[in-house]
């Protein structure tokens, strides 16, 4: 049995479930995600917990290795864009920063940084399980740095096995096994210590890099620190004003912090530094290559995939880069006045092309995240898509166009009066890479912009094999 006949077979039990059962169900998942981190905090209100979908994505050992393979591939790329933006010119009006973060970037990323550099990034993408054969994926955009998942993923993972293993149990279903996708956290680890010996430190002390007055987001940082400190890390949450710089060294009060992971925009270090001064401790802390993500994380504008597009880059591509770029990267096109190629290879005015093709493409702003502006053209009027269009155009070089990809559905079990009904929701997957665990944040709504943030929930994916 693959995974996607036993993804089904697990939502129809779910879907079997009295009014009782569920209620069980339900209030497990509850306590469960109040403990495991399944939160989110709204401004001035308490913290929620957020949605999980009680059935998972079930996904067999080379269909989680087929999705990996491509967010490695695609991160292999991104990792070499700073070289190339600096050296060209076309790329660099396809990938553009705000005055400050260029200065930024021209004073904390020496050129050994090329090498050496690391970027904890998070690949959204359509996965399209099949019966037969490798899934079919379809790329959304990328996200370089302050990623959502990093304990989402196995929580949500930990928690939803947990519970598919009763149910199937229960229904006298005992032939086939459930399993979490692996330990993402004390991969984490490992990935920070490793890249500490890269540097010539030892991993002693980490520190999450967020702005501290910030009071509504993700829960994440604190559950990720603790996953550090069980492996014997000390872990703390640090805002970059409070650095400071001792001996050379980047401390934080009485103690030297070994390695950052950044929660934070270059934009809003940016922002810091415009109202509360210099942050040269943070600064060094990059020049020292201390901090992942690494400034290469800024390159996550949604505009990638046209930097992949032009002919100059694909001649620097392996064979294998240029077949997953062919296979899953839609057409996309940084929106301005003149003429590009069209998704079938045509030179067209590419405003012109945009407003008369709305039913096959989506408006996205070239940096927002959380489903910020995304505008699907098949489910949207013409006024809509017209004044969309009109408002990117005014701002130029800030929006993309794009290729609508069709929306997955998985199936989806809804508690309703005294029965639970099996419904539709449209999903989409968040794939984490790091070395020896792949991590995957699966999204799921009743609209067809996939985001938790914008109403959704999220959907466990675990390994499953039928015995």
């Amino acid at each position: 049995m693959q995974g996607l006949s036993i993804a089904e077979l697990v939502a129809e039990h779910m879907g079997d479930l009295d009014m009782n059962a569920m209620s069980a169900v339900l209030q497990r998942v509850h306590d469960e995600s109040l403990e495991l981190g399944i939160t989110y905090q709204p401004e001035g209100k308490p913290v929620e917990v957020t949605n999980l979908v009680l059935a998972p994505v079930v996904m067999t050992v080379d269909e989680i290795a087929a999705v990996r393979e491509i967010a490695l591939v695609m991160a292999g790329i991104t990792r070499r864009f700073p070289e190339w933006r600096r050296r060209d010119a076309e790329v660099r009006a396809l990938l553009q920063l705000e005055e400050g973060e260029e200065r930024w970037l021209a004073d904390c990323w020496p050129p050994a940084h090329r090498r050496s550099h690391r970027v904890i990034g998070r690949w959204d993408m359509n996965v399209e399980l099949r019966r037969q054969g490798r899934p079919r994926v379809q790329l959304f955009e990328g996200n370089g740095v302050a990623i959502g998942g990093l304990n989402y993923a196995p929580a949500a993972e930990r928690i939803v096995a947990g519970v598919a293993r009763t149910v199937l149990r229960d229904a006298g279903e005992r032939a086939i096994r459930l399993s979490p996708m692996g330990n993402l956290h004390r991969h984490l680890v490992r990935f920070f210590q490793a890249h500490c010996r890269r540097i010539g430190r030892r991993l002693r002390t980490l520190g999450w890099l967020e702005d501290k007055t910030w009071t509504a987001g993700i829960t994440e940082a604190g559950y990720i620190m603790q996953a550090f400190e069980r492996h014997g890390v000390k872990a703390r949450l640090i805002d970059p004003r409070d650095l400071r710089l001792v001996r050379g060294e980047v401390w934080h009060r009485d103690t030297p912090i070994d390695a950052f992971y950044r929660n934070i925009e270059l934009r809003d270090l940016v922002d810091l530094e415009r109202r509360h001064g210099r942050l040269d401790a943070m600064r060094l802390a990059f020049r020292k290559n201390q901090v992942i993500s690494s400034l290469a994380g800024e390159f996550d504008h949604k505009s990638i995939f046209h930097v992949m597009a032009l002919p100059q880059v694909q001649r620097r591509l392996s064979a294998s880069e240029r077949t997953v770029y062919r296979a899953c990267v839609p057409w996309t096109r940084l929106l301005r006045a003149g003429r590009s190629d069209d998704p079938d290879g045509r030179s067209v005015d590419l405003t012109e092309f945009t407003r008369r093709n709305r039913g096959r493409l989506v408006l996205k702003p070239n940096r927002a995240c959380g489903g910020d502006g995304v505008t699907i053209g098949p489910v949207v009027s013409q006024s809509v898509w017209d004044r969309t269009l009109n408002q990117a155009l005014r701002e130029p070089g800030t929006w993309v166009v794009q290729t609508h990809i069709a929306p997955v559905e998985i199936p989806y079990p809804e508690p309703r009066g005294r029965r639970t009904v099996l419904t539709r929701r449209f999903a989409n997957w968040g794939v984490i890479a790091l070395p020896g665990c792949t991590g995957v944040l699966g999204r799921a709504s009743k609209a067809p912009v996939v985001n938790v943030a914008r109403g959704g929930g999220i959907v466990a994916i675990l390994r499953g094999v039928a015995r």
